[in-house]
């Protein structure tokens, strides 16, 4: 059975099975709802997150969906939910005890990689393989929220991928959670809209750059999120730091992409960072329009003895993706987690070139399949520095599937690449630490 017709099938069959139910007509009438433990956060954005009504019959999945929305919440630690009685018989009070994060946060991020490439010795372009490199990804982030009005959060953030972000938890008063980010200079990287606390790490650097991203969130009954992404950067590349990736651009190369993105996520896992259990599927569509330009005085463009001498080059592509994980509760606070995933993409090139000897590829279609196995525990009983904090060891093993319709191109653009990864992540009211220990072998491709 062909690879692709697998991922549908694990992803369509369970979402089948576990559709949305409705409540049970022998639920829970929630009379009132009512916040304890707020200091800062403001109660109106926590009420619309919950997407509870006072008045309303609700069956214990939607309470627990509800928590799950709240801790889903940046600004948002541990939440606790309490029923207490009503005024009469059948009814209840809601009691949520918030557990909140400081208005200051901080986050620090470590991947050592430990990388192999495996290049074939039949390259004609390559007079000896490039040698094996330890890529590591560094980042340490401070930043400071407020709440400006009923439903608005400012947030700024730095030194690593400086910006400022404000998002709105409720436009329309239809519970459409919008944001709206402007990076600030030498903070570019292809995800840099990523909220620093989500511990992405950037593959390029930009000098005098600028990006801003506009994001549209409308979650739909218990399970369902639609997600639109539009993103403008710009720049100039100052230096690539890459885990692996075999980057045609070097520091002289301008660049301006537009980027918008158009997601569906079914989402029925426990915990947004520390899942136990459950489900998350989504599929998306991105087009992207690139430019690049190099300096003409910087001379030819080179990487690994690999002459590359366009001068001007613009990338459209089209391309959809969908990645499914499922979580499993095991003795003694273990999790383990399966991740299969695909993305189909069209790549249109045109470039501009003073090399007369030199033909663009034109365009291509890229795949690639992947499939992730996890293993993680709470250790230590879930205290740090003795308190309660989350605190989690993990075992991560993958192999990633790379092919191409490109032919003739060193390095060949079918690859593939498998890692293993041991991370520790602490998280508490205060902040995240996620450091994490990688071995890759790969065959990289050229182009991404």
């Amino acid at each position: 059975m062909r690879p692709w017709l697998l991922l549908i099938l694990w992803i369509t069959v369970p979402f089948a099975v576990a559709g949305d139910q409705d409540p049970a007509a022998s639920g829970f009438l929630i009379e009132t709802i009512r916040f304890v433990g707020l200091r800062s956060d403001s109660e109106s954005i926590l009420r619309s997150s919950l997407l509870l009504e006072e008045g309303k019959v609700y069956a214990e999945e939607d309470l627990a969906r509800g928590k799950y929305r709240l801790e889903r919440l940046t600004f948002v630690h541990k939440v606790a939910f309490e029923l207490g009685k009503g005024s009469k018989r059948g009814a209840y009070q809601l009691i949520i005890t918030i557990e909140e994060t400081r208005r200051w946060f901080w986050a620090y991020l470590l991947d050592y990689v430990f990388l192999e490439k495996d290049y074939q010795s039949n390259f004609p372009a390559l007079s000896q393989p490039p040698s094996n490199d330890t890529p590591r990804g560094n980042a340490l982030i401070f930043g400071w929220r407020w709440f400006p009005g009923s439903n608005g959060e400012l947030s700024v953030f730095g030194p690593y991928r400086p910006g400022i972000q404000y998002t709105h938890y409720n436009l329309f008063n239809r519970h459409v959670v919008g944001s709206l980010t402007f990076q600030l200079p030498s903070g570019y990287g292809k995800n840099f809209s990523d909220f620093p606390e989500s511990g992405s790490l950037a593959e390029v650097e930009a000098d005098s750059s600028y990006g801003a991203t506009l994001s549209l969130s409308l979650p739909y009954k218990r399970h369902h999120l639609f997600n639109l992404t539009y993103q403008l950067n710009g720049g100039k590349i100052d230096y690539i730091n890459p885990v692996g990736q075999f980057i045609i651009d070097h520091p002289d190369t301008t660049f301006r992409n537009h980027r918008t993105e158009l997601s569906w996520t079914y989402d029925s896992k426990d915990h947004p960072l520390f899942p136990t259990s459950g489900m998350q599927l989504k599929a998306s569509a991105l087009l992207d329009r690139e430019f690049r330009d190099v300096d003409d005085q910087s001379g030819p463009v080179t990487k690994a003895r690999v002459r590359i001498p366009y001068r001007q080059l613009v990338l459209n592509t089209g391309q959809a993706t969908v990645t499914g994980q499922k979580y499993w509760s095991l003795p003694g606070e273990k999790t383990a987690a399966l991740e299969l995933g695909g993305s189909w993409s069209n790549h249109g090139i045109d470039t501009c070139d003073n090399d007369p000897g030199y033909r663009a590829p034109g365009d291509y279609t890229a795949n690639r399949f992947h499939a992730r196995g996890m293993l993680a525990w709470n250790i230590w009983e879930r205290k740090f520095l003795w308190k309660e904090s989350d605190f989690r060891l993990q075992l991560e093993a993958g192999h990633w599937f790379y092919g191409s319709s490109l032919e003739n191109v060193t390095p060949p653009a079918d690859s593939d690449r498998t890692t293993y990864r041991l991370s520790l992540a602490i998280r508490d009211n205060h902040g995240l630490i996620n450091i994490s220990v990688s071995y890759s072998n790969q065959n990289e491709e050229l182009w991404q």
